[in-house]
C-alpha cells in the first residue's frame, strides 16, 4: 500500500485528505465512492513523506456529521 494525497470537495468545502491505496487509479476510486463521482479537486499524488494538514478519509466523514 502506498500513502496517496488529494484535495476533494466535500459539501462545497475542499479538503485535503491522505488515502491509502495500491495506485493513483485506486486512490481515485476509494475517494470517488467515498465522496462522489464530482469531487476530486486534485489528483491523487503519491507520496512518500508524512502530509500535514491532511485528513484521513474518517476524519472527513466525520467532519459531514
Amino acid at each position: 500500500m502506498n500513502k496517496y494525497g488529494a484535495t476533494v470537495r466535500v459539501g462545497g468545502t475542499n479538503v485535503k485528505t491522505a488515502v491509502f491505496a495500491d495506485s493513483a487509479i485506486h486512490a481515485r476510486l476509494l475517494l470517488q465512492y467515498q465522496f462522489g463521482m464530482n469531487c476530486i479537486v486534485n489528483s491523487p499524488t503519491q507520496t512518500n513523506e508524512a502530509i500535514e494538514g491532511y485528513k484521513t478519509i474518517d476524519e472527513v466523514i466525520n467532519y459531514l456529521l
